[in-house]
């Protein structure tokens, strides 16, 4: 086998399967494989390294170092500071995982080394260590050579940003160094403060800890401040604990109703909506949310939320969320918005056997767009004409076009469902009435 076809082999094995078992084989062929030869932008060391970072960041620490000294084994590595397609060299690669110091000293001191490098991405040695959850001392040794630990890479991000995603205790070494106007300071693509990205990537923990240091510095949150997403801090936070710790803190100084450019209010949300199905009780303790919540509900901006509420996103949750319904959300908001609740079936089902008379009390012209979200879709349909009583089906009428249900089905060209609803109604003078109707175009259901 041709070094050349050989490197190739090697290099798509490293890409689809970067195990000791299937790297072997390639790898007691006669003639030896120089792996510090570059093909498509890697060697077979940074090749290997770039996937244990990246899509198999996840493999267990110990399997990672176990395939990379096989190789280490198999050949020396001629230059740590060469660096692939990205600028990665094999040194910031090292210390973004390796668990051994003294593994990372010895590189050190038996080469010459750049602390100071950035990749393509101005990433820093920094930024990389700060990925290391099993080594941090590497962290104090860039600190103590001048890495500043200010710098930004073209995400517009700190170290402590990579820590916050990755590594506790890296955020305990590098949270100190942070001033006031640091913690003021807005960072990333999205233009946020480090509480914020606190709230998004870190766990409770985490967030605690950044929470506690801002008000040990005396530095204000403002809770309701947008980052450049629209978002605030109740909105970037994805995990119940820290939702409900922000609410705790920050209950008399959150504006429930404060809209973004998009028009959007926390209620917007469905992170936060799924938090409030979750742990309702907090709705009990404090009452302004719920009160915001049905506001948000009624105004014509916040429409939308019903159905992000109703939505199918809870589906494995469906008891909790008609419990919700039922207990949180006002009647008046269930009846203007039904039309948006029959996206849920179980929702709608549920509601309408605890409420069997809520159809006869909702607007005949909104109770026609709740018929038309369900024309498509016979079982629903029928549960509708189940629950509604023969007056309130005679009236049901669009405010648009005057249709009545016999226009809407006509539309749809639908025989079973008109046989349905003639069967269903079975009185010849009402059935004569409905007929008779004319819409806003002078049609009748016959001229369709």
């Amino acid at each position: 086998m041709l070094p050349q076809f050989g490197i190739q082999f090697l290099h798509a094995t490293i890409r689809k399967s970067p195990t000791k078992k299937a790297l072997t084989p390639l790898l007691s062929f006669p003639q030896k494989i120089d792996l510090n030869i570059f093909f498509q932008g890697f060697n077979a060391y940074l090749l290997l390294l770039n996937q244990f970072t990246g899509i198999l960041h996840y493999k267990p620490i110990h399997e990672k170092i176990m395939v990379l000294q096989m190789l280490l084994d198999y050949c020396d590595i001629k230059d740590i500071n060469v660096k692939d397609t990205y600028g990665n060299s094999y040194f910031m690669y090292i210390i973004a995982l390796h668990p051994d110091q003294n593994y990372i000293d010895n590189l050190m001191l038996n080469n010459k080394k750049d602390f100071h490098e950035v990749n393509n991405q101005n990433n820093t040695c920094l930024h990389f260590a700060s990925m290391n959850i099993k080594n941090n001392e590497i962290i104090r040794i860039l600190l103590s050579h001048g890495i500043d630990s200010n710098m930004l890479n073209n995400e517009n991000e700190l170290a402590i940003h990579i820590a916050i995603r990755f590594n506790f205790n890296a955020i305990k070494i590098l949270l100190p160094l942070l001033t006031c106007d640091d913690l003021k300071q807005k960072y990333t693509l999205n233009k946020e403060c480090l509480i914020q990205t606190a709230a998004k990537y870190g766990n409770e923990e985490t967030f605690k800890l950044f929470l506690d240091f801002y008000l040990e510095k005396n530095v204000q949150i403002d809770v309701n401040e947008f980052n450049g997403n629209g978002e605030n801090l109740l909105m970037v936070s994805t995990q119940f604990e820290i939702t409900e710790m922000i609410i705790e803190k920050f209950s008399e100084s959150i504006e429930w109703s404060k809209s973004n450019k998009k028009e959007e209010t926390i209620f917007h949300k469905d992170s936060f909506l799924y938090f409030l199905v979750m742990k309702d009780e907090i709705l009990l303790k404090f009452p302004i949310i719920k009160e915001n919540l049905n506001k948000n509900l009624m105004s014509d901006k916040g429409e939308a939320i019903m159905e992000i509420l109703a939505h199918s996103y809870y589906s494995e949750h469906e008891s909790k969320l008609v419990q919700f319904f039922l207990s949180h959300v006002d009647i008046e908001n269930i009846k203007n918005y039904f039309y948006k609740i029959t996206k849920n079936y179980t929702l709608m089902n549920e509601l309408l056997k605890i409420n069997p008379f809520l159809l006869d009390e909702i607007d005949s012209s909104k109770l026609y767009f709740v018929f038309e979200t369900c024309i498509e879709e016979p079982e629903k349909f029928l549960i509708l004409l189940k629950n509604i009583s023969h007056e309130k089906l005679l009236k049901v009428q669009s405010n648009g076009k005057g249709n009545n249900l016999l226009h809407l089905i006509c539309d749809q060209n639908n025989k079973w469902l008109l046989d349905t609803i003639i069967k269903f109604i079975n009185n010849e003078e009402s059935i004569n009435k409905l007929t008779g109707q004319k819409n806003q175009l002078q049609l009748t259901h016959m001229n369709y």
